[in-house]
């Protein structure tokens, strides 16, 4: 269980993601808010595919109980081509470690807009790095 709880510490507070996994995240930012409070409004520079990303969310919520956390886009670049975008991360217990779950909902501007399938690899980075940070911690 402590493991669980520190992966959810990493989501909540994002500045402590951003030493661990550069590789795709090069810059997160509170303007608004504490680390890891609902209400807080993060920036993310990210990259996907070598292009360099903003994103403005806000922390909707965070559920304890159910070890998960909603990020609603408010601005940057996904909103060019989505009305709205959310990421959830859910963080549970799987055998003998734990499992990170992404849901991203999100509604497309226009029917020809893809799906966001290029989020996934950097999604899958962010979270084995911190994995091999806090297992080495």
């Amino acid at each position: 269980m402590p493991l669980l709880r520190s992966f959810m510490k990493f989501f909540a507070a994002g500045h402590t993601i951003f030493p661990i996994s550069a590789l795709e995240l090069f810059s997160v930012d509170i303007l608004e808010g504490e680390w890891g409070t609902e209400g807080s409004i993060i920036i993310w520079k990210y990259f996907v595919d070598g292009k360099a990303y903003l994103a403005k969310e806000v922390v909707e919520t965070i559920d304890k109980e159910n070890n998960s956390i909603t990020f609603n886009v408010l601005e940057g670049d996904l909103l060019q081509l989505y009305k709205s975008f959310k990421f959830m991360v859910q963080v549970g217990l799987r055998d003998n470690g734990s499992r990170v779950h992404w849901i991203m909902k999100y509604e497309k501007l226009h029917d020809h807009i893809p799906d966001p399938y290029s989020m996934i690899e950097p999604a899958t980075v962010m979270v084995k790095d911190i994995d091999a940070y806090l297992i080495q911690g």
